[in-house]
């Protein structure tokens, strides 16, 4: 009989299911040198870490700096009855502020979003004042049934010609 030498036999066993990791909006896009906010999450007692594992958590969360280009990558966890989820990731990119003044008529402009993005969406900044852009092997024109246009979207680090209908500002910053 353990109970003879002081010894307790351990009966409850607490166990620890974790819950699912807090719900995040990722990626995020700021401009450089704008004002960023504050990052955001939805789950319970949020802990904010700058690295995937170990780390001290905390409770207030990171505001991405946006002094200079690149991602930066946050994680958050949830605590529910004293078990911390695993953390999600939030991806924060920081791009340059490409503004450019384009004349009216034909202008040549690169593109320098990340990736491929759609036309509309790329060119939000003027699109009210776009009527065709063309690269070396598709377009897309304002006149065109949309099933006509072969340009659908814009890939970073090739050029386009674009021709508007009045002189404008292009800010490739996506929004």
């Amino acid at each position: 009989d353990p109970s003879l030498f002081g010894v307790g036999i351990l009966t409850d066993v607490i166990t620890c299911t974790p819950p699912n990791a807090p719900t995040v909006t990722t990626p995020i896009s700021d401009a450089q040198n704008s004002t960023a906010t504050a990052l955001t999450a939805t789950g319970t007692s949020l802990l904010w870490y700058t690295t995937e594992t170990g780390g001290t958590g905390s409770s207030t969360a990171p505001t991405p700096t946006t002094t200079s280009v690149g991602t930066q990558n946050f994680f958050v966890s949830q605590t529910v009855n004293g078990c911390e989820s695993s953390r999600a990731k939030i991806e924060v990119t920081v791009t340059s502020n490409q503004k450019f003044s384009l004349v009216k008529g034909w202008n040549i402009v690169g593109c320098p979003i990340e990736g491929s993005t759609d036309i509309e969406k790329a060119l939000s900044s003027i699109w009210s004042q776009v009527e065709t852009v063309k690269n070396l092997d598709s377009f897309w024109d304002s006149r065109n049934n949309t099933a006509f246009n072969s340009l659908l979207k814009l890939n970073w680090g090739c050029g386009y010609f674009v021709k508007v209908k009045a002189a404008c500002d292009l800010d490739w910053t996506v929004k």
